[in-house]
């Protein structure tokens, strides 16, 4: 009976315990990963997006015909990527611009230009530019509006 009491080492009730509160911990850090990678994956279609709204605006800012007809050239000037196509070439122009890196991410780009404004005597179009996708069956839209001379 004595020898049984100086065993060292751990019982098999305390290393099941043990494994099971690992067990827990590990499930928790990989659904921080899952999350994470989400997370990144909405902000860099959210950051493309973006950077189309505002190289188109830019593209229509330096552009000086600023009639919906211009815009096409503003649609190839801004080195569309294979796959891009132009749905409607009216104003408002619609394209489809693909991601090139997610395959699975298409933008829908809309060019539009509305009603002339003056301000301080100065005749100026607005200009809208909106960009729209799908994330995970929610649509998303940036939108960048500007003035235009």
């Amino acid at each position: 009976m004595g020898k049984f009491l100086n065993n060292k080492g751990f019982t098999l009730i305390e290393m099941l315990i043990a494994v099971t509160i690992f067990s827990i911990g590990m499930l928790a850090v990989l659904n921080m990963f899952t999350v994470s990678f989400s997370a990144s994956r909405s902000v860099r279609a959210l950051n493309t997006a973006t950077r189309f709204a505002q190289k188109m605006m830019e593209n229509m800012l330096v552009n000086p015909k600023n009639t919906a007809a211009g815009f096409n050239s503003i649609i190839n000037a801004t080195n569309a990527e294979p796959g891009a196509s132009v749905v409607s070439s009216a104003n408002p122009i619609k394209v489809k611009w693909p991601d090139p890196i997610n395959t699975d991410l298409k933008f829908d780009i809309t060019i539009e230009t509305k009603g002339k404004d003056i301000m301080n005597g100065v005749t100026l179009t607005q200009a809208e530019v909106r960009v729209e996708w799908m994330e995970l069956n929610t649509p998303k839209m940036v939108n960048v509006i500007s003035y235009l001379p």
